[in-house]
């Protein structure tokens, strides 16, 4: 026996389906804006079938309740079948004698009421009683610039455009592809996680061929690349570019799998030519803490709270910031901190009271980078850090993470850093954990499970890395590392 399909108005939308059946339908059709003079129909997966052969009874009831023209959302309704059978679209506008609207291929829900046509050319077809169709773009409700985007140019996806280089995966279940539209600028997503990125020249034209008012208005979103600032220069003019691709409540950084890891400070920066780009958009580390200039907020008496890409830094009022502590957005949120003098107290009790505030995404990514021996001895006296981040570490010239302290037998002096020796900086191999609070007043170099091996040479003065981990050793718990810390000479 074959199920009833009912039509019944869900909101201001129309919904075709068996009673009780096709729940995400009809949140679908709760969840659709209103239309002027146009009616959304929306058809459940129950009733798929009956649709697409225009079933009399369901055709009776949408001449009796639709007034005007209406959208008709039922993937493929709009296309043009296998065979060359007339879409089910153009026939509907032929039985009901209204223009139809249908998408002729697969439908993509989006948040908020939002819906995408996916596949390669896809969109949304309008037939009139005795007309020809006449397409559109693949989102409802359009974004302004929609109909702005020249045919061919990258993929289109909700945001907007994703221009990548040709030959990698399709990335069908990247989280890029449900995020909805921002009505207000056209988002151009460049690259993806674990493959080449494009040539900025490459990107350069695709953008040049914008038309001049969706180009003015565009934002990028470098995605397991960082070309914004090759892409400023190619251009030779500004280009704006989010730390993180778009998200309900502000930009969040995605690994290389397309997981979110956390949410930048930093929400987006302009990029000029030959120029360090400078932080537009941003969002305070902490609701309390009091802002005191663009991307400034203040620490303790005489110091900053600076937010960069990589996270924050923290320094004294009178030592000017360093281009390369800024950085880039990466996985892990970085708290740098800058000293050329002794730290006071109170600053070392302002930091652990924001390792203790930060928002939860940020605490399980925190990486705290000293970049210098005051700023690392001062890191060893915070008592707030998570588990898995500890006193700090540092990044030599060759673009390893090693401890912040030189782990050794015997004293040894304090490497220095240079810039140059951060800004090489990727991925930390080794986390170590902060001192727990009995073993603080020792202030004692975390050891390794295994002997130590010296790895370079900066300046005259050595610095040491920790021994890979073996497969089937778990690293040290707190409590394990506090034990070995109070062991630890002198």
């Amino acid at each position: 026996m074959e199920d009833v399909i009912t039509v019944e108005r869900v909101g201001c939308a129309l919904l075709v389906a068996a009673p009780g059946r096709d729940r995400d339908a009809a949140d679908l059709a709760a969840a659709l804006a209103p239309e002027r003079r146009r009616t959304a129909v929306v058809v459940g997966a129950s009733a798929a079938e009956a649709m697409a052969r225009l079933d009399p009874w369901v055709v009776a009831d949408l001449d009796e309740q639709v007034a005007g023209s209406l959208r008709l959302l039922a993937p493929h309704a709009g296309a043009v079948g296998p065979a060359g059978e007339v879409p089910p679209a153009r026939l509907l506008a032929e039985r009901l004698g209204v223009e139809v609207v249908a998408p002729d291929n697969a439908l993509v829900r989006l948040s908020g009421g939002s819906v995408f046509v996916s596949g390669p050319g896809a969109g949304w077809v309008a037939y009139r009683p005795g007309a020809t169709g006449r397409r559109s773009g693949p989102r409802h409700p359009a974004p302004w610039w929609q109909e702005l985007l020249p045919g061919g140019l990258g993929e289109q996806i909700p945001l907007g455009l994703w221009l990548r280089t040709p030959g990698g995966d399709d990335r069908a279940d990247d989280p890029l592809r449900t995020l909805s539209p921002d009505p207000e600028r056209l988002v151009v997503v460049v690259g993806a996680p674990g493959e080449p990125a494009p040539e900025p020249a490459a990107v350069a034209d695709a953008l040049r061929a914008l038309p001049g008012e969706a180009r003015d208005r565009t934002v990028l979103v470098c995605y397991g690349c960082d070309l914004a600032q090759a892409l400023a220069d190619e251009l030779g003019g500004p280009v704006r570019a989010l730390h993180g691709v778009p998200g309900p409540e502000g930009p969040v950084h995605l690994d290389e799998r397309g997981d979110p890891t956390w949410r930048p400070f930093a929400l987006e920066s302009a990029h000029l030519p030959g120029a360090a780009p400078v932080v537009d958009r941003w969002h305070a580390p902490v609701a309390s803490m009091r802002l005191i200039g663009p991307a400034a907020y203040r620490l303790a008496e005489g110091w900053l709270l600076d937010v960069v890409p990589r996270g924050l830094v923290a320094r004294p009022d009178d030592l000017p910031a360093e281009p390369a502590w800024s950085g880039r957005t990466g996985p892990t949120a970085d708290l740098v901190v800058a000293a050329r003098d002794e730290v006071p107290e109170g600053v070392v009790a302002a930091l652990d009271d924001l390792v203790r505030d930060l928002p939860a995404d940020a605490r399980r990514h925190l990486r705290v980078v000293p970049v210098s021996p005051f700023a690392e001895k001062a890191v060893t006296r915070l008592t707030e850090l998570p588990d898995h981040c500890g006193p700090g570490v540092v990044v030599t010239a060759d673009g390893r993470v090693l401890p912040a302290v030189p782990v050794l037998a015997a004293p040894m002096p304090i490497a220095r850093f240079t810039e140059e020796d951060l800004e090489a900086g990727e991925e930390p191999r080794e986390h170590a954990g902060a001192p727990a609070a009995g073993a603080a007043a020792s202030r004692s170099r975390v050891r390794p499970d295994r002997p130590v091996e010296p790895v370079e040479v900066v300046g005259n003065e050595p610095v040491v890395g920790l021994p890979e981990p073996r497969a089937d050793q778990a690293p040290p718990t707190r409590s394990a590392r506090a034990a070995q810390a109070a062991e630890a000479p002198k």
